[in-house]
């Protein structure tokens, strides 16, 4: 009998294929035709691009949550600096076009130590944590960091439009999509923990601890 993690894999497997049929499809027709097509028609092309875009990114997401949460999946600790690498990370943002209009400060204390965790799966965390803030703010992410006893303290706070706090973010149907889901399930692999508040004055506030040294 297959299972929901094997289903769910075979689903975005067949999804995968048939957008790249579609997209190969209309970049032909694109490519052939572009001159023929009047401005509306153009438009359209430029609709459908996108929209297998978001559906692209959406089935990568579910296949990365699926990944997650399979028994398949072996963290692979290592010295991580979780200082430079969210650094790194904003640099890349900020080369990408997006965030170019924000004010990204990054407070972190003295001596911050290295942490032992998954390379791999803490850029993917942080990556959505970013995606996230970035998404909503309107002139700032503030990203704090902080040692807690045997814990990384890791803040990352927005000036967005906040939210009600009853809103489960966690939930696999929420609007806001897979995004806090997989850093959940990543920080569930690393023995944290993660919440959400609102911020003091306005928008959101991402909270984690993470352990310096990963027991799981």
């Amino acid at each position: 009998m297959m299972t929901n993690e094997k289903c769910l894999s075979l689903v975005c497997h067949q999804f995968r294929t048939t957008l790249s049929v579609l997209y190969s499809v209309i970049q032909n027709l694109h490519e052939e035709a572009h001159e023929a097509l009047s401005p509306d028609q153009s438009e359209m092309v430029v609709t459908a691009y996108r929209s297998i875009g978001r559906t692209s990114h959406l089935i990568d997401r579910l296949s990365k949550l699926e990944e997650l949460q399979s028994r398949e999946r072996v963290v692979q600790n290592s010295a991580v600096d979780l200082l430079s690498l969210i650094e790194d990370r904003v640099s890349q943002l900020k080369a990408s076009g997006l965030g170019t209009m924000l004010d990204i400060q990054i407070l972190a204390c003295e001596d911050l130590p290295k942490m032992e965790a998954d390379p791999d799966l803490l850029s993917e965390l942080v990556d959505n944590l970013l995606d996230n803030a970035v998404r909503f703010a309107r002139t700032e992410i503030v990203i704090e960091l902080q040692v807690i006893a045997r814990y990384i303290f890791l803040s990352i706070r927005d000036d967005g439009p906040g939210f009600d706090s009853k809103f489960d973010f966690f939930h696999r149907g929420a609007n806001i999509g897979l995004g806090l889901v997989i850093c959940k399930t990543i920080i569930g692999l690393h023995g944290g923990k993660i919440w959400m508040v609102p911020a003091p004055e306005e928008g959101t506030e991402a909270r984690l601890l993470l352990p310096i040294r990963n027991e799981n």
